[in-house]
């Protein structure tokens, strides 16, 4: 798409990426990740109502994972995820401790799973020592 292609020309002077109100599919997801990997200064993913799903959530997490990933905050509010959805990114949490900020609310995720995922994202920003 478009707007795919201006983020892999335009990726090294952005910060944010708002891909808000878009339906990706599983296409668009691939072309995502393929035009992350040109964006060194992204740090703040915004997924917003792009009716993702468990399933394709889980195919981003290898791109979140790569040592070359710069992405510190995920916001993935007013999906389509569950509980499934809610445990893989707490445990991208867990696991690459430079993700500061990862939000889901407004999906089908049970409140215990965000409270330890919002938990696990303030543990990260004080490791990180964003926090006081």
């Amino acid at each position: 798409s478009n707007v795919l292609q201006k983020i892999s020309q335009n990726g090294d002077s952005l910060s944010t990426i708002d891909l808000s109100g878009n339906y990706l599919g599983a296409k668009g997801l691939v072309a995502l990740c393929d035009s992350l990997t040109s964006c060194a200064g992204v740090t703040t993913l915004i997924l917003t109502n792009v009716i993702l799903t468990d399933e394709q959530l889980d195919k981003l997490i290898p791109y979140f994972l790569r040592p070359t990933s710069t992405i510190t905050s995920l916001i993935c509010d007013s999906n389509d995820l569950t509980h499934t959805g809610g445990r893989i990114l707490f445990n991208l949490a867990r696991g690459r401790p430079s993700f500061v900020k990862i939000t889901a609310e407004n999906n089908r995720i049970k409140q215990s799973i965000l409270t330890k995922l919002a938990e696990q994202c303030k543990l990260n920003r004080m490791a990180a020592g964003l926090l006081q």
